[in-house]
């Protein structure tokens, strides 16, 4: 696996970062309003545009490959046209900063980014083509097959395409180049702040974000999948923290709990915060999804919020790659709980360790599947991206200064009311 990377010159409040290379788990944490939503968005775009079948498409016309108006050229076989991958990376560069504007429905002037792909995509990128006849004599059809490195399809001549030929064959060569086979990469979502209530209200979505949701919402509508045993790890936690579990039974979501069943629009906030993902995580395979989660820990009690780093984990260990924003202490304390029981995974008491500490093995992460940063205030009022090394853990400096101003007030006023009663 070779995945992206990228660097941002300006973005809102962000301004010259250091390479950002994309991982399975992402974990964003500092001030509100610094741009950590951005940057979550930023990386899930390099998922989502490799799924979406018209984004790339536009790349193609931009470039004067439109299907339609070379086919009449393709006769036998030859090379239909060579690109750079130079000129792929600065259109993504580009479209990138379009998704992210349309994420928040709102401007980004004068935002500039840098994109690099992974060393396994070619510099030269050429698609070839190999007409094909086939049925009975007399009546035969004639198919273009186009080919990009190891990777073939076939296209029938006058036939409807809902994307550009040469887009499809290429976002699946880039899955195959940056996760190892073109399968890999089946399903994006975005879980966005305060998601429960679309699962029940009549929503009219405003930003692209709320719309992107909405629109994924018919896959939680699948039937349960039958899931190998890190999705019934997953799904238990789920168990766990909702007391119950939820279901999608005519045309209504329903929770169930303790042998009481109700509509999800009357049960609890965090219920409802979590009732979507806990759905994709019953109904779409893990492995090959891509999930953005703002606010993973949202009115939840803070014993529920360390209950969900370990579904991250547990998502994480499936094969899921994760955008995560967070404010809790609580949820990245228990996300460096997991990464330092993983440095005790070779002793051979590795599970009784785990059970004293009320953890299933499984869950311990790897910190180089973790990547980390810090959003910080500086000077100058912009944004610092700081990647945060997770030797010890995932530091949560940003909350270190809040810590410190309420034991200083509280001491404070301790001894204020010390002194009013000596008085």
């Amino acid at each position: 696996m070779q995945l992206l990377s990228f660097r941002i010159h300006k973005l809102g409040l962000i301004q010259e970062t250091d390479e950002i290379r994309l991982n399975r788990l992402m974990i964003f944490s500092g001030e509100s309003g610094l741009g950590k939503s951005y940057l979550a968005m930023l990386c899930h775009y390099f998922f989502d545009v490799l799924l979406d079948r018209s984004r790339i498409s536009s790349f193609f016309e931009e470039k004067g490959f439109i299907y339609d108006e070379l086919r009449p050229a393709f006769k036998n076989e030859g090379t239909a046209f060579t690109f750079r991958k130079k000129d792929f990376e600065e259109w993504l560069a580009t479209d990138a900063i379009k998704y992210l504007e349309y994420m928040i429905n709102a401007e980004l002037p004068d935002a500039r980014i840098e994109v690099y792909l992974p060393d396994a995509v070619d510099d030269e990128i050429t698609i070839r083509y190999a007409e094909e006849l086939t049925g009975l004599v007399n009546n035969e059809e004639t198919y273009l097959r186009l080919s990009l490195a190891s990777l073939t399809t076939r296209v029938k001549d006058n036939g409807f395409h809902e994307e550009s030929p040469f887009s499809f064959i290429f976002r699946f060569y880039l899955i195959k180049c940056i996760f190892g086979d073109h399968t890999s990469l089946k399903d994006s979502f975005v879980f966005p702040p305060s998601r429960g209530p679309v699962l029940t209200e009549e929503i009219r979505p405003i930003t692209g974000m709320y719309s992107k949701f909405k629109d994924c919402l018919y896959k939680l509508k699948r039937p349960v999948r039958e899931g190998e045993e890190s999705y019934r790890t997953v799904a238990a936690l789920f168990s766990q923290v909702l007391n119950g579990t939820v279901s999608y039974t005519d045309g209504n979501y329903v929770y169930q709990t303790e042998g009481t069943e109700l509509p999800i629009s009357a049960a609890a906030a965090s219920i409802r915060e979590l009732a979507p993902i806990e759905q994709m995580v019953k109904k779409v395979d893990l492995s090959k999804t891509a999930l953005l989660i703002e606010e993973p820990e949202a009115h939840l009690h803070p014993l529920k919020q360390r209950m969900m780093a370990d579904i991250t984990s547990g998502m994480l260990h499936t094969g899921a790659f994760m955008q995560v924003t967070t404010h809790s202490d609580y949820y990245l304390r228990r996300i460096n709980e997991l990464i330092l029981l993983n440095r005790l995974s070779n002793r051979e008491d590795f599970n009784a360790i785990a059970e004293k500490l009320g953890v299933l093995p499984e869950l311990a992460i790897d910190t180089a599947t973790v990547s980390a940063y810090l959003l910080e205030r500086g000077e100058d009022g912009h944004a610092k991206v700081i990647r945060q090394n997770l030797s010890e853990g995932v530091p949560f400096a940003s909350f270190h200064a809040a810590l410190k101003e309420s034991l200083t007030s509280l001491a404070e006023l301790n001894r204020l009311i010390s002194d009013y009663g000596r008085d």
